[in-house]
């Protein structure tokens, strides 16, 4: 006899690992140990919590947003700040049509604008208008929210924060050792380790090379020329990733679900705040 799935879930809300699983020789037995448990979870979380007041902490996200600005900007990247509203227009540029599979996952707001999907349409905008004022490189990033109508599960999130960074005017040649190299100081800066490149395809940008830990991807990149640029009066050489940063505290922080890395009600710093 073990938990019940009740039970189960509330422990591991509470942080408990749970793997291997107990076993008991009665219902009493089983009661009485997960009494003891949340008991002892629940008194753990609040030295947590108040470790995380007194030491004066922010949330992982924020402050993996922030370690992150400031690595790129020392790197030549300006970062941007762009609206989280976009039009229908500029989904239509990125391709994403009535018979888009992305398309059921957007929040629309009317029949024209919805909350941004991804970053890349404001990215390429903007962009443009910069490459009239910058010499090549042009390096540019954002980090912000982003939203789409997700199943649930523990590693998806309705609203999600992305960096995306495009450089654009390198040379042809250097695409892709520039692309690993970002990728590989990325990775040291984010705290990941024993990631791997992986080919995939991507319902948007087509082949894609994306930065996989484990079976998880955490970020994609793409490369350019690319037919979707041509929508965006643009022709120039490019490489961008964008990377999906509640899934890399969820894995940073070993946390058993991604919901305890975002934006949340019911967690704080990956934390219980649900004691009954």
């Amino acid at each position: 006899m073990q938990f019940t799935e009740n039970q189960e879930l509330r422990l591991r809300e509470l942080g408990c690992t749970l793997d291997p699983p107990q076993s008991f020789a009665s219902d009493r037995e089983r009661d009485v140990a997960f009494k003891d448990s949340e008991r002892a979870a629940i008194e753990s979380n609040r030295l947590a919590l108040q470790g995380y007041q007194r030491e004066g902490r922010a949330p992982s996200v924020n402050a993996l947003s922030e370690r992150t600005s400031h690595f790129l900007r020392s790197r030549g990247f300006i970062e941007v700040s762009t609206p989280l509203i976009i039009s229908r227009q500029f989904l239509e540029r990125m391709s994403i049509g009535d018979d888009h599979a992305l398309i059921s996952q957007v929040f629309w707001l009317d029949e024209r604008s919805c909350l941004r999907p991804m970053l890349a349409p404001n990215l390429y905008d903007l962009s443009k208008r910069m490459l009239k004022v910058y010499g090549r490189p042009l390096r540019v990033f954002e980090i912000g929210p982003c939203f789409r109508k997700e199943s649930s599960g523990g590693r998806h999130l309705e609203c999600f924060t992305m960096l995306n960074f495009v450089e654009w005017g390198i040379a042809e040649a250097q695409k892709v050792g520039r692309f690993k190299e970002l990728g590989l100081l990325l990775m040291e800066q984010l705290g990941l380790r024993d990631y791997r490149f992986v080919e995939e395809q991507s319902v948007v940008y087509g082949t894609t090379i994306d930065i996989m830990v484990g079976n998880v991807e955490v970020a994609s990149g793409a490369f350019g020329p690319h037919p979707l640029d041509k929508q965006w009066g643009m022709d120039e050489t490019w490489l961008g990733l964008g990377v999906g940063l509640e899934r890399v505290v969820m894995l940073a922080e070993g946390l058993d679900t991604i919901q305890k890395a975002g934006r949340s009600l019911r967690y704080l710093g990956g934390v219980s705040l649900n004691f009954k």
